[in-house]
């Protein structure tokens, strides 16, 4: 009896993405408290009438009861806690929440638990639902988040080989793990130009300075997007894409605001 008792466990979390599985189930991707980014069964859960309501929806915040048996664990229940379902009612808004959940499936690793970063998720969420365009320097600092939970954040103070500080222009360097001066660039093959102002920018967001505050140019953003981006590429070994590059999938969708 103890062990059937021990074989359901109850976790909460979101819901990173969901494909339908056979006529009347759903396979599901969860991060939550407990197991990090893990994957579940939610038997039944396209019956009309299912237990398990709209907790099974993204933007949504929920408890769930797992049961362990020989394979995947199943699904059993859903519950709401809270809600970021008005994310849904624009397409830029949708956009911009799935974004952070695009990030965090390629990035992280299976059954690695990390309530901070859930916490961020659920933070970002919150300044989207309340910012709009202003949310976007939330991607450059999430990127960052990533990297810091990972154990790959990127060296920002000084010159990552030398340690001398830099004045003026530098580079970047993917596979040296940051910012290098002009003097060490000259051995480094795989590099990019990064300016002060931009370095500045991203020394703030590691920092953990208010990004809801930060005013960027639309040259900035994307100028530091996709450097984040490519380093997680390079870091995580799957191809991280910039919020342009996310954008671009999405141009053909129907969506009612």
């Amino acid at each position: 009896m103890i062990e059937r008792f021990n074989r359901y466990w109850k976790d909460e979390g979101i819901v990173i993405r969901s494909t339908n599985f056979g006529e009347r189930d759903r396979l599901v991707t969860l991060f939550t408290r407990g197991r990090g980014k893990t994957k579940a069964l939610a038997k039944g859960a396209r019956k009309i009438g299912n237990r398990f309501g709209a907790s099974l929806d993204i933007f949504n915040y929920s408890q769930f009861m797992f049961y362990s048996g020989a394979g995947m664990p199943i699904l059993m229940q859903g519950l709401i806690k809270f809600s970021y379902r008005d994310l849904a009612f624009s397409l830029k808004k949708w956009l911009e929440g799935n974004y952070l959940l695009y990030l965090l499936d390629r990035c992280w690793q299976w059954e690695k638990p990390e309530e901070r970063l859930l916490e961020r998720v659920l933070y970002f969420w919150e300044v989207i639902l309340k910012k709009g365009e202003e949310a976007y320097p939330s991607f450059l600092q999430f990127k960052l988040d990533l990297a810091f939970y990972l154990g790959i954040t990127p060296h920002l103070g000084s010159c990552v080989v030398c340690n001398k500080t830099i004045e003026g222009e530098a580079y970047w360097s993917n596979p040296e793990g940051g910012i290098i001066c002009p003097s060490c660039a000259r051995e480094v093959r795989d590099k990019v130009v990064i300016s002060q102002d931009l370095r500045a920018i991203l020394g703030y967001l590691s920092s953990r300075g208010n990004s809801s505050s930060l005013k960027l140019s639309p040259s900035q953003f994307e100028n530091l997007d996709k450097i984040l981006s490519d380093y997680l590429t390079y870091e995580v070994g799957d191809k991280v894409g910039s919020w342009h590059d996310f954008q671009s999938l999405y141009q053909g969708v129907a969506f009612s605001s």
